[in-house]
């Protein structure tokens, strides 16, 4: 996770995991439910483990209309989750000005590894305010999503 300044920048915070703590993961969208992937407000329930995302931001800060370096990891019950998308979001903080929203900024692919890696551009049209950055993913057949 991360948070941005009022001048429209992002700055990575603590231990950057997300996922299975209150800081990170959910359902792409904001939905919710369970079920697997692409199925929301689902009563199937979903018998995959949850993953779990890490996420760590390269620099000290993002900024609107420059690149921004992203690198993590997703896994599920101790094993690695490869080619999943992990979405980038950013999350307006109480009282920082840009609202509770969220905005997804991006989306990354993990390798056979289990390994996010790419740079990411912050769209200019993103309102000034304070953000926190978290990295979230839906799954696939074999990992679960990640936890809010």
């Amino acid at each position: 996770a991360g948070s941005a300044r009022p001048n429209g920048s992002a700055t990575p915070n603590g231990s950057g995991a997300t996922g299975g703590d209150p800081s990170g993961g959910g359902a792409p969208g904001g939905a919710t439910g369970a079920g697997r992937p692409g199925q929301t407000g689902s009563s199937v329930p979903d018998d995959r483990p949850p993953s779990t995302v890490t996420l760590d931001v390269q620099g000290p800060d993002a900024r609107r209309g420059a690149p921004l370096r992203i690198k993590g990891e997703v896994r599920a019950d101790g094993e690695t989750c490869g080619s999943v998308p992990v979405d980038i979001v950013l999350r307006g903080t109480a009282g920082g000005g840009s609202g509770a929203g969220e905005l997804v900024v991006g989306q990354l692919a993990t390798d056979g590894r289990g390994v996010y890696d790419g740079s990411l551009v912050l769209p200019i049209t993103v309102p000034l305010g304070e953000y926190e950055l978290h990295a979230r993913t839906a799954g696939d057949a074999r990992c679960g999503r990640s936890r809010r």
